[in-house]
């Protein structure tokens, strides 16, 4: 009886952009291909192929974003169910010209997360101006070159300029919300259909596990990766009768 999960080797990345990564790995038997990536080693993203099985590895991470660190495990999971997965690794996507970066930018951890949180302010209007404040110069760069012959651009007071950004940094940094009281769960004797709205456009996609030797690495995921919505639904099919399954949506945006 096969009791351990494919073991990984040569985990790396063979290409990497200012908003991709390629990240490519092979194992001693044939398993799917998911790497779980993230700000932190606690990750928060699953991606990949998971109903193809191979020994030889390669997973396409997308919108990133440049110059910014990123944690990342593969995981492999094989026909019995066993999973295995690699050590923590890191990676740094090219800045925004393409070029590699001197100043690494960290992703804003959750509001609650937040040091020092200013007196008087909310944990959302603080994140708001934390995230302004360390916006990279990369950052500024890209906006202001969307507009790099327009006449008017030096006519705009710098106080206007800082509020407009200030009014627009929630919805652009900021990660999707899924309201809790439009989630749903309809359950079948071997499927289970999942259906959420979210406060911007962002893809649907959910990782479950069987609740058996679950260790907080989800080993199979469903849905659009590339489809941006607002109202989200994903059936998931193939599931054993009478098993309890930890799932989780995840929502990304552009």
């Amino acid at each position: 009886v096969d009791t351990t999960g494919p073991e990984p080797a040569i985990v790396g990345i063979v290409a990497l952009g200012s908003t991709t990564a390629m990240i490519q790995w092979t194992t001693d038997e044939a398993g799917n291909s998911l790497v779980t990536y993230g700000p932190t080693p606690s990750y928060g993203y699953l991606d990949g192929q998971y109903m193809e099985y191979t020994t030889q590895h390669i997973v396409h991470l997308s919108r990133l974003l440049p110059g910014t660190l990123y944690h990342y495990k593969t995981v492999s999971r094989d026909l019995s169910g066993n999973v295995g997965t690699s050590e923590d690794k890191t990676f740094v996507t090219l800045g925004s010209d393409g070029e590699p970066v001197e100043t690494v930018e960290t992703p804003i951890p959750p509001p609650n997360t937040l040091p020092g949180l200013e007196e008087g302010l909310t944990d959302d209007e603080s994140s708001i101006l934390d995230t302004i404040s360390r916006a990279s110069e990369s950052f500024i760069t890209a906006i202001l070159s969307v507009l790099p012959n327009n006449p008017n651009l030096d006519k705009i007071p710098e106080e206007a300029f800082v509020q407009t950004i200030e009014e627009i940094a929630p919805k652009v940094v900021s990660a999707p919300e899924i309201t809790s009281q439009d989630l749903s769960v309809e359950v079948g004797p071997d499927w289970a259909r999942f259906r959420w709205v979210t406060n911007k456009k962002s893809n649907a996609v959910v990782a479950l596990s069987e609740d058996a030797g679950f260790d907080g690495v989800y080993g199979r995921i469903e849905g659009d990766p590339e489809t941006l919505a607002i109202e989200h639904t994903v059936l998931i099919e193939g599931l054993k009768p009478q098993t309890m399954y930890h799932y989780q949506l995840q929502s990304k945006g552009s």
